[in-house]
């Protein structure tokens, strides 16, 4: 309350901003300070505690534009703009410090790999002084147990992801192990989470084949066998699940994309990782003997996937 004409508060004591009867006036006084003359009667402080809600619920819409945004970078593999959206992300909230940890250390350890990409047939040994960074970023999100259960699952597979390509394939196991990959459910996961549990399986599958079997049992050098098929199977059907859903959700948004374009992605060659879970399933059925296996496989793979290029991580 303040000074109240017939129908308009004129004069906000909270704030001590004027508001015409017309609406006119300082943008910042607050929504309360021009209700209908009732209002009045509202407590001294109500129009701050208006505008201070008014005020979280801008910065709430503002997050959520954000986290919409490194979403589909993450999607897109656009790691150039996770940066700049990590500097705003910190600037937000201080509990975002994790996050933000968690994001530089993938767009890092990405960086990094499509500067220096794998090869297949090719084995990863020690660490890489280029990395030490991404390590820190990971180990920081992971050691504060701040983050939501969901995002510590995304953390330990881009660990695992790391151990991998620093050739440390017995610690990336332990990681899958105890993230239980079989569990992480699909339905309704963004594109980029899909690709990183299709990935997931993948290093799973290669780590696997260069650790040594324990025993020369032969029934357990063929368990071992199946279970390596089965995780790059497993990553060839999540992988195309990925491609499917980037497909899906860049047709929806040339649909809904406003008359004026904005700048386009750039095309993104196939990652390492996805291309190992597409091949090397039916590659192992058929160095194995089992070819009509293998060539169901490869079949499965042909059918699924359509002609045309598609926007995947290099």
């Amino acid at each position: 309350g303040g000074v109240v004409s017939q129908t308009r508060i004129q004069v906000c004591n909270c704030c001590s901003f004027s508001k015409s009867p017309g609406g006119g006036g300082p943008a910042r006084c607050c929504a309360v300070c021009v209700q209908p003359a009732a209002a009045a009667q509202r407590s001294p402080g109500a129009c701050v505690r208006a505008w201070q809600l008014l005020s979280d619920m801008a910065a709430k819409k503002a997050g959520s534009r954000l986290e919409v945004e490194i979403e589909r970078c993450r999607s897109e593999c656009q790691w150039d703009r996770i940066h700049e959206l990590v500097k705003q992300l910190s600037a937000k909230l201080i509990s975002n410090d994790d996050m933000a940890e968690l994001l530089l250390g993938e767009a890092k350890l990405e960086q990094y790999l499509k500067d220096n990409p794998l090869k297949q047939g090719t084995s990863p040994r020690g660490p890489r002084p280029k990395l030490t960074d991404v390590r820190k970023h990971l180990t920081a999100a992971l050691d504060r147990g701040n983050l939501k259960s969901d995002l510590m699952q995304e953390a330990n597979m881009i660990m695992a992801k790391l151990d991998y390509v620093e050739g440390d394939y017995k610690e990336a196991l332990g990681i899958y192990s105890r993230v239980g990959l079989d569990d992480i459910p699909l339905a309704a996961s963004p594109p980029y989470k899909l690709r990183m549990i299709a990935e997931a399986y993948s290093t799973k599958g290669l780590c696997l084949e260069k650790l040594p079997t324990s025993s020369s049992t032969n029934s357990l050098h063929v368990d071992r066998d199946q279970e390596i098929i089965t995780c790059y199977e497993k990553a060839g059907d999540i992988a195309l699940l990925y491609l499917q859903e980037v497909e899906r959700v860049q047709t929806a948004n040339i649909q809904n994309r406003s008359p004026k374009p904005g700048p386009a992605a750039p095309d993104q060659e196939m990652s390492f990782f996805l291309e190992t879970g597409l091949q090397r399933a039916h590659v192992l059925y058929f160095k194995n003997g089992n070819l009509t296996r293998g060539v169901g496989r490869f079949r499965e793979i042909l059918s699924a996937v359509e002609p045309g290029p598609h926007r995947t991580c290099g």
